[in-house]
């Protein structure tokens, strides 16, 4: 059977298109774009798995700083003119030295209420002992850490792998005038039996650090490898979180750790099938679900991509997907059978199945865009039809991170970016622009001079667009698995209405929704960051 959702918001389970729709979308390089005065930086360590650069006016002064999460545990930031400020990089750990590499994107947004920003992120362990797994931290604006941080994760005695802070967003869960911290872990309990070992890896706390009601949650052996998001799926108008785990299923929870009604959803290639042991499905163990109005009834739907587990193969992945459903667990009309894409060009180091929404042909309904590793990246209407699809593979063993979304060409329409890595370093990697119709934008690929031949294996985590030095165009900001910075400035100029998802999960709380956190932060809304829905949801 397929389980239900109450509520008015719709979930969409992406399942890719085989069909070789492509944008006549290859054209002749011309020269990149220049390098931001003062850029490249070199300090940081490799920034390894989802570490996306982080622009924020960070002090309240006026002007832009760039952060950066990396590989050996430290947090590294610099001015708009690329000199590192007074008392960085700041320290997840007594030296920077790998023990506890930043995994996840930075968040910012004042989790204190002093009314100013912190920054919030989560790191990698060492080891399964106490003192050494991943850790949540937060920051105050001068480097200090904030009280009651930083807090370590669970590691069950049956789990397997490394255990890591898998994911970090803030929202407003609880329905005051304060953001919370919350979090996935890759803590599971794999070697374990199912319904008898537990392995908690959602967690969510107030600023002061302090859990919330009934978190942290688990299910089965499951672990979040993925990404959350945080919007209105129940009916209070306040932030609840989607989170995909490492089986067949999709969660939900309110703000004090419960499942909503008629969750977690179940979702089946076939929507006639019920049957697990025999009926391929959805399982979701790099999701990064994003939320957004696709059906234009006014109500947050989502949309989230998956592998297609064959249980006749052991349930082994054969395919990757995209899938839409509304509250009520109905698909929505286009979207009764996943598109089916195809399994990676590549071996290892996949990035997360993370779409980005945004209205790319300026009918006024979001497109949902998603780089998917069996190398093409693909952008849907929302009745579920192909609108372009582009082969940034090539036949190379070339992955690709998370699109973004915003004008950097400066024709007034929204241009979507992306990083492209070698996990076996036998091609070169780069940042990769197409325009709304899916063609490759002029002075595109950028390339990474400044990594070794050993590290030429590119971009991994999403770009950031912004106006960095605020001279009113934008920048586009890469760290390379390498550990270099790129910034280059762009012809655009940067208007915050053609940045409808400019870094990775939309936001910087990083809440994965097209309607979610600011863009600059700011102090959280008294009704919640999603009280624009409130009206429309009485008849939850």
């Amino acid at each position: 059977m397929v389980w239900r959702i109450s509520g008015l918001f719709l979930i969409i389970v992406v399942a890719v298109s085989s069909a070789p729709v492509r944008a006549a979308n290859q054209r002749a390089p011309a020269a990149p774009l220049p390098y931001q005065a003062g850029f490249p930086r070199s300090e940081p360590a490799a920034p390894l798995a989802f570490g996306a650069p982080l622009v924020v006016d960070l002090d309240g002064n006026g002007s832009n700083e760039i952060l950066l999460g990396d590989g050996a545990g430290c947090v590294w930031a610099w001015n708009a003119a690329g000199t590192p400020l007074a008392g960085a990089p700041w320290k997840a750990a007594a030296a920077c030295n790998g023990a506890a590499a930043l995994d996840t994107p930075l968040a910012a947004g004042d989790i204190d209420g002093d009314g100013a920003l912190e920054v919030v992120g989560g790191t990698r362990g060492s080891g399964p002992v106490a003192g050494q797994r991943g850790q949540v931290w937060a920051w105050n604006p001068d480097g200090s850490l904030v009280a009651g941080w930083p807090k370590e994760m669970a590691w069950s005695a049956k789990a397997t792998g490394e255990p890591a802070i898998s994911s970090v967003l803030l929202a407003n869960l609880q329905g005051d005038d304060a953001l919370e911290v919350a979090y996935g872990t890759t803590n599971n309990a794999n070697a374990g039996q199912l319904g008898v070992d537990t392995a908690p890896n959602l967690y969510a706390r107030s600023g002061a650090g302090t859990l919330l009601p009934v978190f942290p949650t688990w299910a089965g052996t499951a672990a979040i490898n993925g990404a959350l998001a945080a919007g209105p799926v129940g009916c209070d108008g306040y932030a609840d979180l989607v989170a995909g785990r490492d089986h067949g299923y999709l969660h939900a929870y309110d703000g004090s750790g419960r499942a909503l009604a008629a969750w977690p959803l179940r979702a089946f290639v076939d929507p006639a099938a019920d049957n697990p042991q025999t009926d391929p499905y959805l399982a979701f163990p790099t999701s990064a679900p994003a939320l957004g109005n696709l059906s234009g009834n006014g109500a947050p739907e989502i949309a989230v991509a998956g592998d297609v587990r064959q249980p006749s193969r052991g349930n082994a992945t054969s395919n990757l997907g995209l899938l839409a459903v509304d509250a009520s667990g109905a698909r929505l009309p286009g979207w009764e059978t996943p598109r089916l894409g195809g399994l990676p060009t590549a071996p290892g180091l996949p990035a997360r199945l993370a779409p980005a929404l945004a209205d790319l042909d300026g009918d006024g309904g979001l497109e949902i865009i998603i780089a998917l590793p069996d190398g093409a990246v693909r952008a849907f209407r929302a009745d579920g039809s192909l609108l372009w699809q582009h082969d940034y593979a090539a036949g190379r063993a070339l992955l690709a991170s998370e699109p973004v979304v915003g004008d950097v060409s400066g024709d007034g329409k929204p241009d979507v970016l992306f990083g492209v890595y070698s996990p076996d370093g036998s091609a070169a990697g780069g940042v990769v622009g197409l325009d709304s119709r899916g063609q490759t934008l002029t002075s595109f690929p950028l390339p990474l001079p400044a990594e070794s031949a050993a590290l030429a294996q590119g971009v991994r985590a999403a770009p950031t667009l912004a106006d960095l030095d605020k001279d009113g165009d934008v920048e586009i900001a890469a760290a390379s698995i390498g550990g270099t910075l790129y910034v280059w400035d762009s012809p655009g100029a940067y208007d915050p209405a053609l940045m409808p998802w400019p870094m990775s999960r939309h936001d910087l709380w990083r809440s994965g929704s097209f309607d979610g956190g600011p863009r600059p932060a700011v102090a959280p809304n008294p009704r919640g960051p999603f009280a624009l829905f409130l009206p429309r949801i009485g008849g939850c």
